[in-house]
């Protein structure tokens, strides 16, 4: 245990140093605004950009040089708790986010749901109140007693929520029954001017007859992505290029597609320049933040597999916007432009595209799941209709008189550890022995009755041909090896060494000048440039 601790504290005043010499270099200088771009593409791989390293350049994704890799060592790897834990700087363990729906008591809860924070319009309400861990914009707000400012865009509204924390001046998230960014009432009132100008300006409907094409040659393609997909058409676009997503039509079915498709790139990128524009981020000397979630990837990934030509075409359309926009924001900030960009999680290979090279893989939807976890608490408990309340990663189990639940818990882990395609099931009782993986991943109360873990290149869930496909979840590298890219005056980022996720928050925090959010224990990433 000493040792532990002697070699936090050696961290700790390594990072401090680095924090040293960067408020040294700043105070030699003229006081300027500064501003970091953080941005989480959702279901970004580390091997997407390698796959795609020719097509990117030698300036890297979106001109951002060359990925390190990051690891996330936990058993889970889901948005909500991916997001949580770049912001954090911890695990769940910590932070408490374990899943997109976990338990809450005896009741099932998503993420960011909070009755307390009304969506505008006095829609469904949201908020980041689930997080037990402060953020590093929190850290920022703190800091500077308030003054620094802090924008939040993403297209998932858990996305957008979770990285920004409790004291974001707003943090915007896409509505799909509207086709609008909205936010909820706890941050702010309603739509400030500039994003009323904005809807204006670009209204919903100019998407209403937009075609997705294919943005390179096809040569392109036939080297980065497969010939064909084994697309689940969920959004009505067509299995094939060119998509319709514009059918005439403005309705919910249109902004579902849209989020699934590159729109989704634009319309978190055209606030976010609006709103760095109206809230002057970076030009009052002080240091602000600006927060990017961007859900394309994802959407259009579990609809598609990993390697459909629409998967990586709206990679290279997001590599192509985003940097221009990084460009302009460059031309606004100049130096005191830093930018931060990595992934909640990765994506496991669909069955399909493994078999045809020849390798096994293996989606098991919930009902082979869920039925042998009823059928064998039948056997020992007798026929209760309904025991499983919730099964995604999280099993949770409703509770019948005079049942056991520690013991009802322990049947179930066993009938779920004989379903090919678990790793493991764990209940509380064997977290302690189960590793750091199942350890990082299990926060009590929230974790339901069993955490059970998928094999590598498996997947776990959903019910039927009309789901999307359930391509992350594991610990396994398609899924939690994700790419982290730094551009920042003065840092590098470290090469050569393992690297967590739970780095990113205090890279985060030393970009911003401040020391990381209070659950923050890991080193930062960056190191000083030679």
């Amino acid at each position: 245990m000493m040792q532990i601790h002697g070699r936090r504290v050696h961290r700790w005043i390594a990072a401090a140093t680095l924090l040293a010499a960067a408020s040294a270099a700043a105070q030699q200088q003229p006081r300027q605004g500064k501003l970091l771009v953080f941005v989480v593409v959702d279901q970004l791989r580390y091997q997407d950009l390698l796959s795609l390293r020719d097509e990117l350049g030698a300036q890297g994704f979106a001109g951002l040089g060359q990925p390190v890799p990051v690891r996330y060592e936990t058993a889970l790897t889901h948005t909500a708790p991916g997001h949580a834990t770049l912001a954090t700087g911890a695990w769940p363990e910590v932070h408490g986010v374990v899943a997109n729906r976990f338990m809450e008591g005896e009741r099932p809860r998503e993420a960011v749901e909070d009755p307390a924070c009304p969506a505008w319009g006095g829609k469904r309400g949201v908020s980041c109140a689930a997080l037990r861990a402060p953020t590093f914009a929190d850290a920022l707000k703190l800091a500077t007693l308030g003054r620094a400012r802090v924008l939040s865009v993403g297209i998932k509204d858990r996305g957008a929520l979770l990285l920004a924390g409790r004291s974001a001046d707003l943090a915007l998230f896409y509505d799909v029954e509207t086709g609008e960014l909205t936010s909820t009432t706890c941050l702010a009132p309603g739509p400030p001017d500039w994003l009323s100008a904005l809807r204006r300006a670009h209204p919903v409907s100019e998407w209403k007859d937009w075609t997705w094409t294919l943005s390179r040659p096809e040569a392109v393609y036939a080297r980065v992505a497969e010939e064909r997909s084994e697309i689940r058409d969920l959004y009505g676009i067509g299995p094939s290029f060119p998509h319709r997503v514009g059918q005439g039509d403005v309705s919910p079915r249109l902004f579902r597609a849209l989020r699934a498709a590159p729109p989704s790139t634009t319309i978190v990128l055209r606030a976010a320049r609006a709103g760095v524009e109206a809230m002057q981020l970076g030009a009052r000397g002080r240091n602000d933040l600006l927060l990017l979630a961007l859900g394309g990837v994802d959407y259009v990934g579990h609809s598609t597999g990993t390697a459909s030509r629409e998967r990586m075409d709206l990679l290279l359309r997001m590599h192509d916007e985003l940097g221009a926009f990084l460009r302009d924001l460059r031309g606004r900030v100049g130096d005191g432009l830093s930018v931060l960009l990595t992934a909640d999680h990765g994506g496991t290979p669909i069955p399909p595209t493994a078999a045809r090279v020849g390798v096994g893989a293996l989606h098991v939807a919930g009902a082979p799941l869920v039925d042998p976890v009823q059928k064998a608490l039948d056997r020992v408990f007798g026929a209760h209709p309904g025991w499983v309340v919730m099964g995604d990663g999280v099993l949770a189990l409703r509770r019948f008189p005079g049942v056991d639940a520690g013991r009802a818990a322990e049947v179930a882990a066993e009938a779920l550890r004989g379903v090919p395609g678990v790793w493991k099931a764990v209940t509380q009782a064997g977290v302690a022995e189960a590793g750091p993986l199942v350890r990082h991943a299990w926060f009590p109360g929230r974790s339901g009755d069993v955490l059970f873990v998928p094999a590598p290149l498996a997947s776990l869930g959903g019910s039927g041909p009309d789901e999307a496909w359930v391509i992350h979840g594991s610990p396994w590298t398609d899924d939690a090896l994700v790419p982290l890219l730094a551009q920042a005056p003065g840092f590098r980022l470290k090469r050569g060494e393992d690297l967590s996720a739970v780095q990113v928050a205090p890279s985060a925090a030393l970009l911003l000048g401040v020391a990381p959010p209070a659950a923050a224990l890991a080193p930062p990433a960056l190191v000083p440039a030679q």
